[in-house]
């Protein structure tokens, strides 16, 4: 009879064992803006990762990596501040202080001081320069460095069917003059924990009181419709719904509408996605954090994508007396052109 023997086994990974090592910084990675925790007290910071090789600790035949977290402040009590002035060996002149690139770091030799923690884990106490006749191995690991400044994309992923984009666009030239503005409230599914980032449409008042536009609605879902004939006439009167588009199935349909809109506004949801892919002004109103943000204030890959946040103990006013504004900045421009 054959017989499957579970063990305990070992979830440990190898670590650089503790004291001084030759090291090499071989990746910069931007974090973008994290939000930390400290005592309750809560900051928003620009972070960074720095990884180096240690070219003397091997494990399976690779030279074993070590990384360290920094917020990307040059400040003299920082700790990015105080090893990057310690493995430099001279502290930053003024003019680097307004602006240094941390990418030249790759590539760089020095020694690293490694502790393990009470749990064991391993932690960079300070980073040394190299002796000057130390001797270091080649680099094995790639170089790599990676900023989300960089990580925009200038053109749409989504392009539109033609003979459909051209149906709609005089469909919608039809509404007259005034701002095209495609919407949305909410997402498919609504539920307790759902609807702490998705709003009602009373919540809309204010921003359904400005006068030169036309609100298109690209609601989908379920009983969405029950929802705007119970809204209040002031609501009501001001939204357009095209009967024949399918928002929830007809996804062809609903580029080729998006497309031909001067701006989408809507929460974090499968229409900001839309709107962001095909390069639509998108202004997107959401809970912090939101992740698909990768730690940014803007929407990484998806630069007509504007972010509206608020804390979840704040009402959606807070989003929506700055849409008010960039509405009126839109129009404003609109007429001037």
């Amino acid at each position: 009879m054959t017989t499957i023997v579970a063990t305990q086994g070992t979830n440990e990974f190898p670590k650089v064992p503790t004291g001084v090592h030759n090291a090499r910084c071989v990746r910069v990675i931007d974090l973008g803006t994290q939000r930390n925790d400290y005592g309750g007290n809560i900051t928003y910071k620009r972070q960074v990762l720095i990884i180096w090789e240690v070219p003397d600790q091997i494990s399976n035949d690779v030279p074993m990596t070590i990384s360290k977290f920094y917020t990307l402040s040059l400040h003299e009590k920082s700790n990015l501040g105080m090893d990057l002035v310690s493995w430099r060996g001279r502290p930053f002149t003024e003019q680097e202080k307004q602006g240094f690139d941390i990418t030249k770091l790759i590539g760089i030799p020095c020694q690293i001081n490694v502790m393990h923690n009470d749990s064991g884990k391993e932690k960079i106490s300070s980073v040394m320069p190299l002796g000057k006749d130390t001797k270091i191995h080649e680099q094995y690991h790639e170089s790599i460095s990676f900023s989300i400044d960089d990580f925009q994309n200038r053109g749409p992923y989504l392009i539109p069917q033609r003979d459909l984009q051209e149906k709609w666009r005089a469909r919608i030239s039809e509404l007259g003059s005034g701002l095209k503005i495609g919407f949305c409230w909410r997402s498919k599914y609504p539920s307790i924990f759902r609807n702490h980032h998705y709003t009602q449409l009373t919540d809309w008042l204010e921003i359904f009181k400005f006068p030169a536009a036309h609100f298109i609605s690209l609601q989908y879902g379920y009983d969405w419709q029950e929802e705007i004939n119970s809204a209040p006439n002031v609501l009501r009167e001001r939204i357009t719904v095209f009967n024949d588009a399918d928002m929830s199935d007809d996804m062809e349909t609903v580029f080729a509408i998006a497309s031909n809109l001067d701006v989408i506004i809507c929460p974090s949801s499968t229409v900001s996605w839309i709107g962001g892919s095909l390069n639509i002004p998108t202004w997107v109103f959401h809970l912090r954090p939101n992740h698909t943000q990768l730690g940014t204030d803007f929407f990484p890959g998806f630069p007509s994508m504007l972010s509206f946040p608020k804390n979840i103990d704040e009402p959606w006013d807070t989003c929506f007396s700055k849409i008010c504004m960039e509405l009126k900045n839109m129009s404003a421009s609109q007429l001037a052109k």
